[in-house]
């Protein structure tokens, strides 16, 4: 179970986790013990999420969040559709047919419907998305500049977060910029929320259906373990994992 501390700070405050899992959780090897810091910042619109882990034995880690934002609000009752994303991304690792589940490539963006490069309106693509998903949808693991084509040892030196994502929501002019440090992220634009006849109930009686929220999770490549032409996920004993993801929010008329 984590543990939670509060800390008071000048320029924000900040939650402190920890985590002790054992040698063997899960089939893992290692006594890992996990750091997770939320910061947020009182003097701008911004969280920083700080990710360190430690092992006695040498263990794949790959922490990230997967929290699902609307810009337009998320009791708006919209679709991210009408979402702008722009992400920073030339390649992507493509899926064996009807899974998520990378082959082993590592391919351009350029010429598909994953290149969004470009600010685009998510409705205006998210059809043309090939796989399994109905509808269709996003759920692809993209490269950083950090993850290819020359990726650093995940434990160090650790690299300044860069801008990997810009997403704005129409209705309320609110822009997200996601800033992280990983090889790699998943694009995820919520086909596996429920559809409208089994919505979930959230908070304030609000209700969430399928593309009602979109992830950006930083990331170790899937399946980094099997192909050796991925980045490495192995953290050994005197190395320390860390990841750096910053959130940070602004409207269009500011």
């Amino acid at each position: 179970m984590w543990s939670v501390r509060k800390l008071n700070m000048l320029d924000g405050q900040a939650a402190v986790l920890n985590l002790k899992d054992p040698d063997g959780s899960d089939g893992f090897p290692g006594n890992v013990d996990v750091w997770v810091i939320y910061k947020l910042l009182s003097d701008m619109n911004r969280l920083e999420i700080t990710m360190l882990a430690t092992t006695d034995k040498a263990t794949p880690i790959s922490l990230t969040t997967h929290a699902y934002f609307n810009l337009n609000g998320h009791n708006s009752n919209t679709l991210i559709t009408d979402h702008t994303v722009q992400l920073n991304a030339s390649y992507y690792t493509p899926t064996y047919n009807n899974t998520i589940v990378p082959i082993g490539e590592v391919v351009p963006v350029a010429g598909t419907a994953f290149d969004l490069r470009q600010s685009t309106v998510i409705g205006s693509v998210i059809d043309q998305v090939p796989g399994p998903d109905v509808p269709h949808g996003y759920d692809i693991n993209y490269a950083t500049g950090y993850g290819y084509p020359n990726a650093p040892n995940i434990t160090e030196p650790v690299p300044k977060p860069t801008l990997i994502a810009t997403l704005t929501g129409p209705k309320t002019g609110i822009i997200m910029d996601v800033y992280s440090n990983a090889p790699g992220f998943q694009w995820y634009s919520g086909n596996h929320l429920p559809d409208l006849s089994q919505p979930i109930k959230g908070k304030g009686g609000a209700t969430y259906v399928i593309r009602g929220g979109f992830a950006v999770e930083p990331q170790e490549w899937p399946m980094s373990v099997k192909y050796k032409q991925f980045p490495s996920p192995i953290v050994r004993p005197g190395q320390i994992y860390s990841q750096q993801l910053v959130w940070d929010f602004r409207t269009t008329s500011a």
